[in-house]
């Protein structure tokens, strides 16, 4: 066959194609064989038809994919068109914005400027309103001058005239004394001779005077020197207290740089951050990339349909030459085989690509989780970063203030220049301040110390999974390259003729991975963009409504010195009135006194009569008698003790009838403090005018206007006694913080600090006169009762209203709502009425957070068929209603009491008057010694002679604040010191006591425990232990054997422990709330959770036997036993909020501000449904009375009663029972 085809092969190059030779017989046999030839063509040529439309739906589907592909594109580039509007449209909103803010910015300065020259025209006015007042005083002085002047000059022209009527009259008597001077000379003559004598006497006498006034001129000189040395040493460690303040500064710009240091690690977190979402652009490049390559191949599918078409015209060029046709075939097959298998080929790569691009797309969703915990990382630690840059704020703020008490220091010093008795005292009290200063400060520091260390740990464990992270993506990342370049290396080897074309095909790949990640950064940055200006027009729309406030706080500033403005002028006026005005100026004069000495309540009932507290004032302490809770204007002078009852006499008011012809405001009465007499005299009440007439008739003359707007300097502290909040008027219980301001000494709670005025050092009388006179109205008369309070409050039942408008007003006997206050006036008919006399209501403390209404503007009343709501306008008239309400509850409390069966007696046995008056804490009886525990030091006196004796100071002791003793080591453990630390001391100064020497004694501290308030000791023997309260821990110890304590455990606490209570199994303790501690093996710490029983705040745990606990809380008590469970159905309802309570079986002694409350808890009888308190009580007058310690008999408790210039120490003890008739 092969021959045949080459001669028939060469045949047709010798012959033309025009011509066709005739058949021959070997002819006709090729031309068999090639129309088998063309029969297996035509098949062969189907074969690549059926190939040609696989390929063209091939095609098609390429096609579809490229159309979604193209049509993805369009929305990619719709969308970066979108966010390229979005950011056009940002931009021009930032200078929007940023306009605003010049303009916000332009106004802001206006307003400083007006406000500044506002402050100008108000220092110009009062300037002039300066000047005013003292011309005005002057021109009063001479008028005063000019009108004595004339009134001398009157009267010397009388003089004049009876002189010259009296010279007739003496030259007559004139003649008759000469003869009466003759004979007087010569007595006059002897008496001068005696008087020579007496004066050589006196001459004697005023020199040995003048020697002991040198010798004590010299002592006076010695004390001076010796207080020159103490100023000296008190600047030498203010000198100390400044270095020891730049040591702090430097340890703050250690924190700082601290600071810093965390900053750039944050960025680096950041740049991290970064560099992972450019690795997380590469990914989603190379998944673009395989994109890139389907079109690549799509490409190599048209040009196999170019192919295919030059061989259809191949085949055409086949039908007029064999020869052409048979090496066309040839050429054909192969190609064929080639284009089969670069198809396969590419089919494989294809299937590659979509496996890498799912595992590229796994690893992108991993790599995005993982950016999304580093986010979170990164929030956390930029918040924990705020919260030490606020602490850091807080730590400067301190610093402000510490350099502010400092400045005070020196003041104080300059000050005990000319006050050098003072000087002492003062130094103590820097000395204290500085020390709890330099104490929080430390404690600060530590825990700022501890905060930045977790925090570098945090940031070195995030660095270490992160680097970890990177790794692991590095390795991943090298392997995948690995095995690309391997798997590019076999399909170079296997197909080494398209090695070109994958290399153009991966540059292409590489060049369009490139454009895509430049695609990818510009959204990253066009994003970045977004964000930063969407932050930016939130941070401009902060600073446009900080704006808008200060705008409005500056408008009402102007307003407000517009009015004072206005009340200048008015007040220029009026002194210009005066001034021409010719008629004095009449006062009205109070003169009232109060006792210190507290009274016990008399046997028989009285009659039922107003009564009216006195304005509270925490600087002073009053014990008063019943008598005076039942008059409004009574004020007990003494007490005399008869047939075993006592008896008061009261002086009233008395007002000196004056003409008032007086423009401006009414003097109001200083109340002042006297000592108590110790005769005592029958009450014999004498007709007075009431208090609500005196200042009814006071408010018709015209008021003044007052300014005063002083801030008050508060300084947090621990309350060691319990006192009253000049804000809420509510109770302040020991050992909770409190504010005390450093200049005036107002005590607030924390909690009110915010509503406290700014009246520092405006005397109280004053300040109560003008906020009475501007924010209440003044009393009226209904149906001849005086009306106590009365105006316009919001009522509710439910603290979620509805809240109803009604004008309330209160008498001696009963709380009256009207709809209006013409219906007051009138006697209309009321809505409402609650008993003032009733026992079922009382203001119930801690009230709520009611809606729409601020806690600090609502009264909670609790009566006996639920709770009543109260609102009113301002925080002050809510304190006047309190004070109406309070007077009405001691009113109730007195005329409603029921004696006991059990007398309880009051014995005063210790008073000591001022300068001698001290500051007691505590008082423990030993041995022969009475030890009284004060600010001013640790005091005796002789049990026997305590009313004779004198007291003993106990050198080396500043400030002792509580004593027990432990019979063990024959020790006294003492909490000592401006530290407040704990000591023990020995027994021995006793002995000296005994002898008549100077005390000596040795003091150990107790394992370096400061800061402490709180300390007591169990009862057993066998195991003795001390529980020791700090502001933040609690101390368990033990007795060693070495004769000292050493701590067995430490239990922190959230708040400052108030008390704490040993029992048979552990001890109890109150701090946020009651806890129990039981002590065996371990230390078992659990929280008491009683039924029924609402959250309040708590005050004391008592022991009421063995195997029962009352614990007290703000507004009740519930008894309960060692396990913290409920042991007595019923709850005790104070009628006042307790301060101190003890007891003495029976008997519970409650303290309040202002009284001290008696009451004998009832037997435990009958289980669960035992009773808790007995009805009967008995109440005594005595304000700001605290518990300091037994007495020397059995069941004596004592009480100290401070005033202002006197100390009383006073023994309650129950007696025995007495029959009723």
């Amino acid at each position: 066959m092969e021959r045949a085809y080459q001669s028939t092969s060469t045949g047709s190059r010798h012959n033309t194609p025009d011509t066709v030779p005739p058949p021959r017989p070997h002819e006709r046999r090729d031309s068999k064989e090639g129309d088998e030839l063309v029969k297996q063509l035509l098949e062969f040529i189907e074969g690549l038809k059926k190939g040609k439309r696989e390929l063209e739906a091939r095609i098609k589907e390429l096609e579809a994919e490229l159309a979604e592909y193209a049509s993805k594109r369009t929305v990619q580039l719709k969308e970066l068109h979108e966010a390229r509007n979005h950011r056009e449209t940002q931009r021009i909103e930032l200078d929007s914005w940023r306009t605003r803010y010049s303009e916000l910015k332009v106004q802001l300065s206006k307003a400083e400027n007006d406000l500044l020259r506002a402050r100008d025209l108000k220092s110009e006015i009062s300037r002039e309103f300066m000047n005013l007042k003292r011309t005005h005083e002057n021109t009063e002085f001479r008028l005063k001058k000019a009108e004595e002047r004339i009134q001398e000059s009157i009267q010397e022209q009388k003089n004049a005239e009876m002189r010259h009527e009296e010279t007739a009259e003496e030259a007559r008597k004139a003649r008759d004394e000469l003869s009466d001077a003759r004979s007087e000379l010569q007595a006059q003559k002897a008496e001068n001779a005696r008087l020579e004598k007496s004066n050589d006497a006196l001459a004697q006498k005023m020199w040995t005077a003048k020697e002991k006034f040198q010798e004590t001129l010299k002592e006076l000189n010695a004390q001076v020197e010796a207080m020159e040395k103490l100023k000296r040493a008190a600047e030498r460690q203010r000198d100390e207290a400044i270095q020891k303040s730049t040591q702090l500064e430097q340890e703050n710009l250690k924190l700082e740089n601290q600071m810093h240091k965390l900053g750039l690690e944050v960025k680096q977190l950041e740049k991290s951050d970064g560099r992972l979402r450019i690795q997380i652009d590469e990914c989603e490049a190379k998944l673009k990339a395989a994109e890139e390559s389907k079109l690549v191949l799509m490409k190599s599918c048209e040009t196999a349909e170019k192919d295919r078409t030059e061989a259809m015209s191949m085949y055409a060029r086949l039908e007029h030459s064999h020869e052409t046709i048979l090496a066309e075939n040839r050429r054909l097959r192969a190609e064929i085989d080639d284009w089969k298998r670069s198809d396969s080929q590419r089919l494989t790569s294809i299937e590659e690509f979509n496996s890498k691009l799912v595992v590229l797309g796994d690893e992108k969703e991993s790599l995005e989780a993982k950016n999304a915990k580093l986010r979170e990382m990164v929030g956390t630690l930029k918040t924990s970063i705020a919260q030490i840059d606020r602490e850091l704020e807080k730590k400067t703020e301190d610093n402000r203030i510490i350099q502010r008490s400092k400045d005070m220091i020196a003041v104080e010093l300059n000050q005990a220049r000319v006050e050098l008795q003072r000087a002492l005292s003062d130094y103590e009290g820097l000395q204290r301040s500085m020390a709890e200063s330099e104490r929080g400060q430390e404690a600060d520091n530590r825990r700022l110390r501890e905060k930045l260390d977790s925090l570098t740990a945090e940031l070195q464990t995030v660095r270490m999974e992160h680097q970890d992270e990177l790794r692991q993506m590095h390795h991943k990342t090298t392997d995948l390259e690995v095995r690309h370049f391997e798997q590019l290396q076999k399909f170079s080897s296997e197909n080494k003729e398209n090695v070109h074309r994958a290399a153009y095909d991966f540059d292409r790949i590489s060049e369009l991975e490139r454009r895509l990640v430049e695609m990818k950064t510009e959204n990253a940055k066009l994003e970045d963009i977004a964000q930063k200006s969407i932050e930016k027009c939130e941070e401009l729309k902060e600073r446009a409504s900080i704006a808008e406030q200060m705008n409005s706080k500056m408008a009402h500033n102007e307003a407000e010195a517009r009015l004072k403005v206005t009340h200048l002028e008015r007040e220029i006026e009026k002194l210009q009135n005066s001034q021409t005005d010719e008629s004095s100026v009449s006062q009205v004069r109070f003169s009232d006194t109060i006792s210190t000495m507290p009274v016990v309540h008399e046997e028989e009932e009285e009659p039922e009569e107003d009564y009216d507290d006195e304005e509270e004032d925490d600087g002073e302490t009053i014990a008063e008698s019943e008598a005076d809770h039942q008059r409004e204007t009574a004020a007990p002078i003494g007490f005399r003790y008869t047939n075993n009852m006592y008896q008061v006499k009261t002086s009233s008011y008395e007002m000196k009838k004056e003409p008032l012809d007086y423009v401006g405001v009414p003097l109001l009465r200083g109340d002042r403090l006297s000592s108590s007499t110790s005769q005592l005299e029958e009450h014999k009440p004498t007709p007075t005018k009431t208090l609500s007439k005196v200042k009814s008739s006071m408010s018709t003359s015209v008021l003044g206007t007052m300014r005063h707007d002083i801030p008050h300097r508060f300084k947090s502290s621990i309350a060691w006694k319990h006192g009253m909040c000049a804000v809420c008027v509510q109770a302040i219980p020991s050992f909770r913080y409190y504010y005390k301001c450093q200049e005036c000494g107002m005590c607030i709670h924390r909690r009110c600090a915010v509503e406290a005025l700014h009246t520092c050092s405006l005397p109280q009388g004053c300040e109560d006169f003008y906020l009475d006179n501007t924010l209440r109205d003044s009393p009226k008369e209904i149906d001849n009762k005086v009306v106590v309070k009365n105006g316009c409050v919001l009522m509710a039942t439910n603290p979620d209203g509805p809240w109803s408008k009604y004008w309330v007003s209160m008498n001696g006997d009963k709380l009256s709502f009207y709809d209006s206050e013409a219906l007051a006036t009138f006697d209309g008919n009321c809505r409402m009425t609650i008993s003032m006399t009733d026992d079922k209501w009382r203001i119930h403390s801690g009230t709520p957070a009611v809606r729409n209404v601020s806690k600090e503007l609502a009264i909670e009343i609790q009566t006996k068929s639920g709770f009543l709501y109260l609102a009113v306008s301002t925080p002050r008239t809510r304190q006047l209603w309190v004070r109406a309400l309070q007077r009405a509850t001691n009113r109730r409390l007195f005329v409603k009491r029921r004696s006991s069966t059990v007398p309880v007696r009051n014995t005063p046995f210790l008073t000591m008057n001022y300068p001698e008056n001290l500051s007691i804490h505590s008082t423990l009886l030993v041995e022969e010694f009475f030890l009284i525990a004060a600010q001013e030091g640790l005091y005796a006196v002789r049990n026997t002679q305590i009313q004779t004796s004198a007291l003993m100071r106990i050198p080396g002791f500043c400030d002792v604040y509580h004593m027990e003793i432990l019979p063990e080591l024959d020790r006294l453990l003492i909490i000592h010191g401006p530290i407040r630390e704990l000591l023990l001391v020995e027994l021995g100064f006793i002995g000296h006591l005994l002898a008549g020497q100077t005390p000596r004694f040795a003091c150990y501290p107790v394992e370096n425990i400061t800061n402490c308030h709180l300390m007591v000791t169990s009862k057993n023997s066998n195991r003795r232990l001390v529980y020791a309260a700090t502001t933040d821990t609690i101390f368990v110890l033990r007795v060693n054997s070495g004769g000292g304590l050493s701590t067995l455990t430490e239990i922190k606490t959230q708040e400052p422990c108030v008390c704490l209570l040993p029992t048979a199994t552990g001890f109890a303790f109150g701090a946020d709330d009651f806890h129990i501690i039981t002590i065996d093996s371990k230390f078992s710490k659990r929280a008491v959770r009683v039924d029924n029983c609402p959250s309040d705040y708590p005050i004391a745990a008592l022991s009421i036997s063995e195997d029962e606990i009352l614990l007290v809380y703000y507004n009740y008590g519930v008894f309960v036993d060692l396990e913290g469970r409920r042991s007595r159905r019923d709850n005790v309802e104070w009628s006042r909020v307790p301060l101190q309570l003890v007891y003495t079986e029976p008997f519970l002694y409650v303290v309040h501000f202002e009284s001290l409350e008696v009451l004998e808890v009832a037997p435990y009888n009958r289980g669960i449904n035992s009773e808790t308190l007995k009805k009967d009580r008995d109440m005594y007058k005595c304000k700001n009375a605290h518990f300091t310690g037994l007495g020397t008999k059995p069941n004596d408790v004592i009480f100290a009663i401070e005033g202002s210039d006197r100390v009383e120490l006073h023994a309650f003890n129950a007696g025995q029972p007495i029959l009723k008739t």
